[in-house]
């Protein structure tokens, strides 16, 4: 499968439809639903390859493990999302009138928005290893290397993948039902963000130091990708079950131990009001400390912006401040 070919474009459309139009389906059958319900998920499985093998004795029928499902669907993703940097090196340089360009950029859009929007929001029934391969999928479009000059999907599509990661992060959760997953993904993605915004922002930290011997200023594609991770990281608030969740002794963010504290001391304090938080900023404070004395002054800004944003989300400082400061650099 490659995005310049016509099998990439049959097999991305059908997989949104069936995403869109069998997940409620299955996830209906999951909760207890009528025959018919349970006919549109048997029509799934067969649309996604996965057999039933007909009917048991007494007009029932095989049951075929919620793993199954997810596995096939997340192989399904990883296939049409993730075909790898040869794949859209030669899809660059294939001849494609823009018109086409776009309504594949828009198909491959559609497809992420698919698994964002639809199979990690429903994914209640899924096994905990296969949703971190789902945004892991995520993840990768990251990395999508930025393409020739001319052809601009690519680098936007590393965008939008960064800017879903932020979504799944900010997403609170209902206590049950097909949609009770939405907390253990926000789990899930809020330390594979944060690591992706760390690297981003310590290695333009270190491209951008005087001593790295750049006489000119970084690509105009290292600039957008660094306003991009500050931008969202600006916007992110967290629910407090996901914040306590990444300072409480999780795996991921060892060596933190002392944000716990902070968020103790912080919310015993009588201007807590229990709104949703930054705690985000937290763990990338060191980082944002390393572009401080960057070259480019909207960078520069944007990060002190961010600092701002810490001390007004611990209470040190007065939203007055972070309003002037909002002023001053209109």
């Amino acid at each position: 499968l490659t995005p310049e070919g016509t099998l990439w474009r049959t097999a991305t459309s059908a997989l949104v439809a069936v995403v869109r139009i069998g997940l409620p389906a299955l996830n209906a059958a999951t909760h207890g639903a009528s025959a018919e319900v349970f006919h549109q998920r048997q029509e799934m499985l067969e649309t996604m390859g996965i057999h039933t093998g007909g009917k048991l004795a007494g007009g029932g029928h095989k049951r075929v493990s919620q793993e199954d499902v997810w596995q096939t669907l997340a192989s399904a993703f990883h296939t049409v999302l993730m075909p790898g940097p040869e794949v859209h090196s030669r899809a660059a340089s294939v001849e494609m009138t823009p018109e086409q360009r776009r309504a594949d950029e828009e198909l491959e859009a559609a497809a992420l928005d698919a698994l964002c929007d639809a199979a990690l929001t429903s994914c209640a029934a899924a096994p905990d290893n296969l949703r971190r391969r789902l945004v892991n999928i995520v993840d990768c479009g990251v990395d999508r290397p930025i393409p020739p000059e001319g052809y601009t999907g690519g680098e936007r599509f590393s965008h939008v993948c960064l800017r879903k990661l932020y979504a799944l992060c900010a997403r609170g959760g209902e206590s049950e039902g097909p949609h009770a997953c939405t907390l253990a993904i926000a789990r899930h993605a809020l330390p594979v963000l944060i690591r992706r915004c760390e690297a981003i922002v310590l290695a333009y930290a270190r491209d951008d130091a005087p001593s790295a011997g750049a006489a000119d200023r970084l690509p105009r594609s290292r600039f957008e990708e660094m306003m991009c991770v500050l931008e969202v990281l600006e916007t992110m608030t967290l629910d407090a079950r996901v914040s306590n969740w990444m300072a409480e002794g999780n795996d991921d963010f060892a060596g933190h131990a002392g944000i716990a504290t902070v968020l103790q001391v912080k919310r015993q304090s009588d201007s807590y009001t229990n709104a949703r938080e930054r705690t985000h900023l937290l763990f990338l404070y060191s980082s944002l400390c390393q572009v401080i004395m960057c070259r480019d002054p909207r960078v520069r800004e944007q990060v002190q912006r961010l600092l701002l944003l810490i001390g007004t989300d611990l209470g040190m400082i007065a939203n007055t401040a972070l309003a002037v400061h909002t002023e001053d650099a209109v």
